[in-house]
């Protein structure tokens, strides 16, 4: 009984440790990027098929650097991005590939994503 009793403490303690890290390191300011641009608080789709999020884009030169919550430096062109959908990529407003959405692994559209293309807009040719 004793055993079962420390194995529960142990656990119980590394699960409190393991929440505590983590909530230090989200309240931790975020690196100095060097942007150009910030898009903040845009609702991000970022192509991956993952649920979209609100957070920056961070843009220096022509590329991404960084996406999340990354906050803009002083010096920094900021646009304000609340309530807009940001799309960290090319998107395709007329495509005809309505039906590979059937399938999961063809949802991916590698062949897209490879182009920089990370967000299609389908079934605007008629009922699907």
């Amino acid at each position: 009984m004793r055993n079962s009793a420390r194995v529960v403490r142990l656990l119980l303690g590394l699960l409190v440790a393991g929440v505590l890290l983590a909530a230090d390191d989200h309240s931790r300011p975020a690196q100095a990027l060097g942007a150009d641009l910030v898009l903040r608080g845009g609702t991000i789709y970022d192509g991956s098929g993952d649920k979209p999020m609100v957070g920056n884009v961070v843009i220096r030169g022509e590329r991404i650097v960084a996406v999340g919550r990354h906050e803009p430096e002083a010096g920094d062109k900021v646009i304000d991005c609340e309530g807009l959908a940001v799309a960290t990529g090319l998107i395709d407003l007329h495509t005809h590939s309505d039906s590979s959405l059937r399938d999961p692994q063809a949802r991916r559209c590698q062949n897209y994503l490879l182009q920089g293309c990370t967000t299609m807009v389908t079934g605007n040719c008629g009922d699907f």
